[in-house]
């Protein structure tokens, strides 16, 4: 579960770490252009300050002593006033530049270069050249601006010196780099050399294309120089038109992001090993107790109800619990199971004292159960019952079935059997009285299942109950009634002969000297007399 989530993480860990290392470089190579076109652009508004200081000196022909050293510490190479048709009218050498004191005239090109630039941008006094080749083929710059008021201007030549300096300044990953290009898109610094002594045209390549446009942003390309495709930031130096771009190769990112997923991966792989062994010792600190209650469970399952779990040491909490509450339920259910078996022992001795059997019926009203006792008490086999219905088992084994009609149909109304009591015809030809009580069953939709009940032998009561019953209505002694019936039978005579209109005869006899005889001769005598 772990290793799943974590090599999947892992293996898809390089698109998006690719995707954050491509918004990294365009944030990053967007601010590195940004802040070296700042840097430009200071250093252009420096160039043309002291152009600038340096022809008013050149113009009034008395220049500062100090003027030179200025000029090469800003990498001019030379200081001139030229009339309309490019003739050297004064000069300034500089100090370590190349001999220009040997020609008179400006080259053609330099003079075009020079057109083209205030052309382009009449906004600025000081207007700067496109790259154009030194005289001694070196990448120059012409840098011109108005002189006198006979139509002369003042001229001088800008080496590259500092913007080849800044654009190597700027190196990180293996080809990361920076271009700077001029307003036309020549090379002015570059990391291949031969491009920057060539000045090699690069206004095809997008991004240059763009900053000619004056535009700044990201962009993704093909590199002619590392024939590979690059993503750069661009920007662009106001006024001069200078483009900078910092590209750097996609497979940098790409490797970068690929050692990012085999990090990922290494960790991975530690953090599985680590887990697999610490999920060793767990499994076997913690499957431990977990099997010894499994045995104990299943030792208890299997009937032994002494099965107990012995105390384990440096368990975590979760587990000791686990095994105190197990053996605690352990203890609980055996006692409940000695208790229920009491229960039922108990159960069974009063099911006995209060019934001499139990029977069962199905849903089509079929003897299915019988206990023990029912062969002993009705004198016939279990076998011969079960099958048959209630009223099958009266008309077989009760003389006049059809007198307890009324209780059979009970049955069939599916009602409680409530004390009703049958004769039992037994095949020795005894006669028992039995007393039987039931209840229908219903399941939980309420569909009829049967019923379920239990009998008695109440033989002797019956007989004692009817002996009670003739003790009560005749006396022992004379057989004769005694008063209360015969007061009550009187009583039923003459409300029939009074409904009936017919009359009743009454006979009245005195015993004397019954007293007497009690008296002296005792209650024996009187007895006899009374007979």
């Amino acid at each position: 579960m772990s290793v799943v989530p974590a090599v999947l993480l892992g293996f898809g860990v390089k698109q998006p770490a690719l995707d954050r290392e491509l918004q990294a470089v365009e944030e990053r190579h967007l601010q590195i252009a940004r802040h070296m076109t700042a840097a430009l652009e200071r250093y252009l508004v420096d160039v043309r300050a002291v152009f600038q200081f340096a022809g008013a000196q050149l113009r009034t022909g008395e220049p500062d002593g100090k003027l030179a050293g200025l000029l090469a510490k800003f990498h001019f190479d030379h200081l001139c006033l030229i009339d309309a048709d490019g003739t050297i009218l004064d000069r300034l050498d500089v100090p370590g530049a190349p001999a220009y004191q040997s020609i008179s005239e400006v080259p053609a090109a330099m003079l075009a270069g020079m057109r083209l630039s205030r052309e382009r941008d009449p906004s600025h006094e000081v207007a700067v050249s496109a790259v154009l080749p030194g005289l001694d083929d070196t990448p120059t710059m012409v840098v011109s601006g108005p002189g006198a008021a006979d139509g002369s201007r003042v001229m001088a030549l800008l080496r590259t010196d500092y913007i080849v300096a800044l654009q190597r300044s700027i190196n990180f990953g293996e080809k990361g780099h920076a271009a700077v290009v001029d307003h036309a898109g020549k090379t002015v610094a570059h990391p291949n050399e031969q491009w920057r002594l060539a000045m090699k045209d690069l206004s095809a390549v997008e991004p240059v294309m763009r900053m000619t446009n004056g535009e700044t942003g990201v962009t993704s390309f093909f590199s002619p120089a590392l024939e590979r495709e690059m993503v750069a930031g661009f920007s662009t130096v106001p006024g001069a038109g200078w483009g900078v771009m910092i590209p750097q190769p996609l497979d940098e990112l790409e490797r970068q992001a690929e050692d990012l997923r085999t990090i990922t991966l290494s960790v991975v792989l530690v953090g599985v090993v680590v887990s697999a062994l610490l999920s060793w010792y767990l499994a076997i600190r913690l499957t431990r107790p977990v099997i010894a209650i499994t045995n104990a469970a299943r030792e208890f399952a299997s009937g032994r109800q002494g099965a107990r779990i012995k105390g384990q040491h440096w368990l975590p909490l979760e587990l000791s619990s686990l095994m105190g509450s197990f053996n605690a339920m352990v203890e609980k259910i055996s006692s409940s199971e000695r208790e229920l078996r009491r229960s039922g022992e108990r159960m069974q001795d009063f099911a006995t004292a209060a019934a001499d059997w139990f029977w069962e019926l199905d849903d089509q009203l079929r003897f299915t159960y019988l206990s023990d006792r029912f062969e002993e008490v009705c004198g016939v086999s279990s076998d011969t019952v079960i099958g048959k219905s209630p009223r099958q088992v009266c008309e077989e084994m009760i003389d006049d079935p059809s007198e307890w009609e009324e209780q059979l149909a009970v049955f069939d109304r599916h009602e409680s059997i409530r004390e009703a009591r049958f004769p039992w015809r037994r095949p020795d030809g005894g006669v028992r009285a039995i007393v039987s009580s039931g209840a229908p069953l219903f399941d939980t939709d309420g569909a009829f299942l049967g019923y379920r009940g239990a009998a008695r032998d109440i033989t002797e009561q019956y007989h004692l109950s009817k002996k009670l019953q003739r003790q009560a209505n005749q006396d022992d002694l004379t057989g004769l009634v005694v008063p209360r019936r015969f007061n009550n039978d009187l009583r039923v005579h003459l409300q029939s002969a009074k409904v009936l209109a017919k009359n009743v005869g009454l006979l009245m006899m005195d015993l004397d000297g019954l007293k007497k005889v009690n008296d002296t001769r005792g209650h024996a005598a009187g007895d006899h007399l009374l007979v």
